[in-house]
């Protein structure tokens, strides 16, 4: 066992080195705080396994030991209770010790051990180290307890041959040593000593020098330890010790570092040695190959002789081991000076790009300052700063443009510039822009502008083009003057007054219906059908156009006809149901408004329409129509009341376009929820949303206690269908399933495409006679249905049907599928074109 360690370790030493520069740092901080007391390597993990094993085993064998030895003596068999003829025989009390304290140390093999393990370990300690006790002080005292009458009586026979029935005064210590060392096995004080350890080595030292005398003289007195009890002891020992091979003194033993790999040599060597010689020596005496004296100088001179090599073995391996860890030393240093190069290196190059950096911040922030000192002067200045494309489009509009033009820049922006040009000015545009464009100048032109509210104003004009950064010319910027004369500046703003008073109202008409707005807007979000879309857009039109009447007119699913679903006021002239071509704003895609019927292009659906103005707003969502929204003009107590003004209609348009996008919304999340229960081929529900209604209805059956059928139908040889007349063709097969499916089941029947060309039909409260009834009225049905694809018949085509039946063919959904699936195989190994009745529960 020593010697495969020692092999282990030469093949261990090199990768020690590898983390000596770690240690070594570690060494250095702790000799500069102070030597700390145990302070060890960390242990090798695999060492660890092997000593506990190690442990284990010499706690059986301590174990089996003592228990044939205490079977001898119940039995009577002196042979069993010594080594060899001539030895003395271990008592059944001191079997009985053994047996305890390898119980003790077999449980205790792990640190965390449970409450239960920990107790009986400790009960079987505590009477060995009691009975140690009791036997010490009855031999010291002589108050003769009869201890050794407790487990068998002598046998007299035995004792006479071989000594009294007594365990030994050496036995009886080293079993009370050992009984202590147990009970305190995991004790350790500040320093990391371990009292146990200590008791341990106490009594294998006694041990140990029995072993070395049994090999010069076997023949001891009873009265000292017998050569089995010793060997026994020693295995004892050397288990109590390894049991924690991390801990105390013993840790070195399994440490990673030179010292653990020293101990691990010399210690099994020098033991072993010991015993070897001590052996030999007794043998050679007893042979008179040489006397006691000659043999003590002999024994002396190879204990010298084997020391010596032992060392030099071991010097060798060290410095071998100190070779390489100078060679790892100086790679890492050679690794530390490289990285610090590196670390320089990289410092000089982010010191040089942070420089960059903070040169290229500083630009940014100078360009920043200028864009922003530029852009405080256009914004503070009283002149109008105006922006124009090439072609005359304002891009541009500072807050004195819209002081002088009465344009706001949300007005102004994407505007042409010649709508602030009056009539009789607007030959001047051309002649300018053409200026800007062969880059000239335009400077203190003087002419007229047109404001918002329509006065005239005298202005000066600086026009001057605009390059980019390759120097061509994008546009142009004009700076305007007022020199219009202060008494028309007054009469202007008292102009301006009465404008902003009719804004006011027309503001406040605004935010009124753009609150209605945004509330049809946010109802129109949570609804969850067109029926509830349409009373909050009846309901919503109402508060817009409380004076007027009008119609919401949805295109049907066909698109072929227009229906008034959501209608408002009470005097609506027009059809409900009208088709899309009767409508002109349908017709065309857009706006369609009629001021007067008489000489107007009129829409059919009106009929004969007296005396209204009438709107027709086209409705389109994801590129399709979706209907459109009329409105008519409300009262007949005067002409004006008969018209819809341009915001009525621009609030129509804008209503048109939320609604639009609501129900646009509306049927694109119900087109999705009919796509993902749908399958997109056939129209039937697919198989996902069958097993879930499958598990539904199945619930709603148990707890209505009805029953439920299940139908699954498969097409006979489709595969040789798709071969003979192509994959098109059997789409077109499988579509035609689909529609028979569809037309042949109940409102509450459930049919579903459940794979390639297997469907599933669930028959709700359908008995099982009633659910055959059903699978044979289909495939008859099918198997005469005449399939044309392309103008050509694709022949009588017929169906395998599976049938199964809750509660008779099983309870899950899983169960009645795998039911009606065994069943269509049944059915299609029987001949196919027939239907099969799946077998009951519990019997596939």
């Amino acid at each position: 066992m020593g010697g495969e360690l020692m092999q282990e370790e030469e093949h261990h030493s090199l990768g020690e080195v590898h983390s000596f520069a770690e240690r070594w740092r570690l060494s250095e901080s702790n000799r500069e705080h102070g030597a700390r007391a145990l302070e060890v390597s960390p242990p090798d993990p695999q060492l660890i396994s092997k000593f506990q094993s190690l442990s284990q085993a010499a706690s059986t064998l301590v174990i089996l030991v003592g228990a044939f030895v205490l079977l001898g003596g119940i039995l009577g068999i002196a042979n069993m209770n010594t080594m060899r003829p001539g030895l003395a025989q271990l008592k059944a009390q001191t079997a009985v010790c053994f047996i305890l304290a390898g119980i003790s140390l077999r449980l205790l093999r792990k640190e965390a051990s449970g409450r239960l393990e920990r107790g009986v370990a400790q009960a079987c300690a505590l009477l060995v180290a009691l009975l140690g006790l009791l036997t010490l002080v009855d031999k010291l005292f002589g108050w003769e307890l009869g201890i050794d009458q407790w487990v068998l009586r002598p046998n007299v026979a035995g004792s006479a041959a071989h000594g009294p029935s007594r365990m030994a005064l050496m036995i009886a210590l080293n079993f009370f040593l050992l009984g202590c060392a147990l009970l305190v096995l995991d004790v350790e004080t500040r320093g990391g000593y371990r009292a146990s350890q200590f008791l341990t080595m106490l009594a294998g030292l006694a041990s140990w020098s029995v072993i070395l005398d049994s090999t010069l003289n076997p023949a001891l007195s009873y009265l000292y330890l017998a050569l089995p009890t010793a060997l026994l002891f020693g295995v004892l020992c050397t288990g109590v010790l390894l049991v924690r091979p991390d801990r105390g003194l013993v840790a070195i033993l399994a440490s990673q570092s030179l010292g653990g790999m020293t101990a691990r040599r010399l210690l099994p060597a020098a033991f072993g040695i010991s015993v070897i010689l001590a052996w030999l020596r007794w043998e050679g005496e007893r042979a008179g190959l040489y006397d006691r004296e000659h043999s003590v100088v002999l024994s002396a001179a190879v204990h010298l002789a084997l020391l010596a090599g032992l060392i030099w073995w071991n010097a060798r391996s060290l410095d071998r081991a100190d070779a390489e860890r100078r060679r790892a030393e100086s790679v890492l240093r050679a690794a530390h000076h490289e990285l610090e190069a590196r670390v320089t290196e990289r410092t000089a190059d982010l010191a040089q790009a942070n420089e960059s950096l903070r040169m290229e911040i500083t630009e940014r922030k100078r360009a920043e300052e200028a864009a922003s000192y530029l852009a405080a002067i256009v914004q503070s200045s009283e002149d109008a700063i105006i922006g124009k494309t090439l072609d005359g489009i304002i891009v541009s509009w500072n807050p004195g443009a819209e002081r002088i033009y009465g344009y706001t820049a949300a007005e102004a922006i994407g505007r042409p510039i010649s709508s602030l040009v009056p009539p009789e000015h607007e030959h001047e545009l051309p002649e300018i822009l053409g200026r800007v464009q062969r880059g000239e100048r335009v400077d203190n032109f003087h002419t007229t502008r047109v404001k918002k509210n329509g006065e005239v104003l005298h202005i000066s004009l600086t026009i001057s083009p605009v390059r980019d950064a390759e120097g061509t010319i994008i546009g142009a910027s004009a700076i305007a003057r007022d020199i219009t004369e202060s008494t028309r500046a007054e009469q202007a703003l008292q102009q301006a007054n009465a404008v902003l008073t009719g804004w006011l109202h027309e503001l406040e008409k605004r935010t009124r219906e753009t609150t209605v707005l945004n509330e049809m807007g946010h109802l129109l979000q949570t609804c969850v059908s067109a029926e509830e879309a349409y009373a909050v857009i009846a309901r919503s039109a109402q508060q817009l156009f409380p004076s007027d009447a009008g119609a919401l007119c949805v295109l049907n699913a066909s698109q072929n006809l227009v229906e008034a679903v959501a209608i408002w006021g009470q005097s609506l002239v027009g059809e409900r149901v009208f088709a899309p071509e009767e409508c002109w704003a349908l017709r065309r895609g857009q706006v369609h408004a009629v001021e007067d019927p008489a000489p107007g292009l009129v829409c059919r659906h009106l009929g004969a329409l007296r005396g209204l103005s009438y709107l027709c707003v086209p409705m389109m969502g994801q590129g399709e129509a979706l209907g459109v929204l009329h409105v008519q003009s409300g009262g007949s107590s005067g002409e004006g009341q008969n018209r819809l003004t341009d915001a009525q209609q621009r609030l129509a348009v804008t209503a048109a376009g939320h609604i639009a996008l609501a129900l646009a919304n509306l049927r694109l999340r119900e087109t999705l929820r009919m796509q993902s229960i749908r399958d997109p081929l056939t129209g039937l529900f697919n198989r996902r949303y069958m097993e879930e209604s499958l598990a539904r209805e199945l619930r709603r059956a148990a707890r209505n206690q009805r029953r439920l059928g299940a139908i699954m139908l498969d097409l006979d040889r489709f595969k040789r269908f798709n071969d003979t007349f192509g994959h098109e063709a059997g789409d077109t097969l499988l579509r035609e399933l689909g529609e028979f499916l569809r037309s042949r089941t109940r409102g509450e029947d459930i049919a579903c495409r459940y794979g390639g060309e297997e469907f599933v039909v669930i028959l709700p409260e359908a008995s099982m006679e009633v659910t055959q009834q059903r699978a044979e009225r289909l495939r008859e049905e099918f198997k005469h249905l005449n399939v044309q694809h392309r103008g050509r018949s694709l022949g009588p085509v017929t169906l395998s049907v599976g049938v199964a039946v809750f509660p008779e063919h099983g309870s899950t959904a899983e169960e009645i599928l795998r039911a009606a699936d065994h069943a269509l195989y049944q059915a299609k190994a029987e001949g196919r074109d027939r239907v099969a009745l799946g077998a009951a529960a519990g019997k596939l």
